[in-house]
C-alpha cells in the first residue's frame, strides 16, 4: 500500500524545454532509458505514485491494484522493454474508454478500469479466467474501503479448488469457440484474422 502523503500534485512529467538544444538532449536521454528499460521497483513506484496523485482523483474511485508480470518479478532486476505495468482502477461506473499506455516518470503504464460489481463477490472472480489469477496475485496499491484485501484472501485460497478450475475452463473454452464461431467469411482478410487469433488466444486461459 502508498504512503498517500506527500502527492507531487499534477503537474507535468517535466517541463517544456526551452532550446531545440535541450529538446534534443532530453530525447536522447529518453531514448536511452527506453532502451536500457526500468527498474522493476521503480516501475511499481510510478504506478503507485500515478494512482495517488491521479488515478484516486477520478469519481468513484474505489481501489486500484497491479496485475502482470510486474507482480512477479523481482524489484532489483530491469522490466523488459515490451512490458508494462498493468494497473486496475476499481470504479463504481468505469468510464467507456480505458486510458490505454502511457509514460509516467520513467515507466510505460497501462490503465484500465474495473467496475465494482465484476469483483462483488469471491465466487465471481473465481468463476472468471480472465480476472481470477490477476485477484489472486495483484499488488494493491489503494483500498481505501478494505474490500481488495478481503477478496484477495479468498480468491487465493480457493483459487486451486477442483470446482473453481473446472469453472473457469469451461468459460474460458465457450468464450474461444463462440468467437471462433461467429467470425465472419465475407469480412476481408486481416480482420478474420484478428478474429481467429483473439479467439486461439483464449485458449491460454484454460
Amino acid at each position: 500500500m502508498v504512503n498517500w502523503s506527500g502527492c507531487l500534485g499534477r503537474r507535468s512529467v517535466r517541463a517544456y524545454p526551452s532550446s531545440c538544444a535541450e529538446l534534443e538532449l532530453i530525447d536522447s536521454w529518453e531514448l536511452e532509458r527506453e532502451r536500457v528499460g526500468v527498474l522493476v521497483g521503480k516501475a511499481k513506484l510510478a504506478a503507485e505514485e500515478w494512482v495517488r496523485c491521479e488515478g484516486s482523483a477520478l469519481p468513484g474511485f474505489q481501489g486500484a491494484f497491479l496485475a502482470g508480470s510486474v507482480t512477479t518479478l523481482p524489484d532489483e532486476v530491469p522490466l523488459p522493454e515490451s512490458s508494462d505495468v498493468d494497473i486496475s482502477v476499481v470504479m463504481e461506473e468505469p468510464p467507456p474508454v480505458k486510458a490505454g499506455k502511457f509514460r509516467f516518470r520513467g515507466a510505460l503504464l497501462e490503465v484500465s478500469y474495473e467496475a465494482r460489481e465484476r469483483l462483488r463477490t469471491p465466487e465471481t472472480v473465481l468463476r472468471d479466467p480472465h480476472l481470477a489469477g490477476g485477484i489472486r496475485g495483484m499488488h494493491i496499491v489503494a483500498d481505501p474501503l478494505g474490500r481488495l484485501a478481503s477478496l484477495q484472501s479468498e480468491v487465493a485460497r480457493k483459487y486451486a479448488l477442483r470446482r473453481w478450475v473446472r469453472q473457469r475452463c469451461r468459460t474460458a473454452t465457450a468464450a474461444a469457440t463462440g468467437r471462433l464461431q461467429h467470425t465472419d467469411a465475407s469480412a476481408p482478410l486481416h480482420e478474420r484474422v484478428t478474429s481467429w487469433l483473439f479467439g486461439t488466444s483464449l485458449t491460454a486461459l484454460i
